[in-house]
């Protein structure tokens, strides 16, 4: 992990609440994923671990969607 994993890690650690509903994952990530691509994510079972569902909403612990994250991230 570089240093700008570490930042991008940083800044996602201190903006996200401890839980995250789908349908805020855009605006939550700056843009960085759309709610549909994890919707996507999900059905193909390529999503983030341990995501819940509460009523009709599907929702994502903090540090596995992190996780999910960053490896989806490539450095240049």
């Amino acid at each position: 992990m570089n240093r700008q994993d570490n930042s991008i890690i940083a800044l996602l650690e201190e903006r996200l609440p401890p839980l995250i509903a789908r349908k805020d994952v855009s605006r939550l990530t700056f843009g960085l994923v759309s709610a549909k691509t994890m919707a996507n994510r999900d059905s193909l079972g390529t999503g983030p671990k341990n995501r819940f569902r509460m009523g009709k909403e599907i929702w994502y612990h903090k540090k596995q969607f992190i996780d999910f994250i960053m490896e989806q991230i490539v450095s240049l």
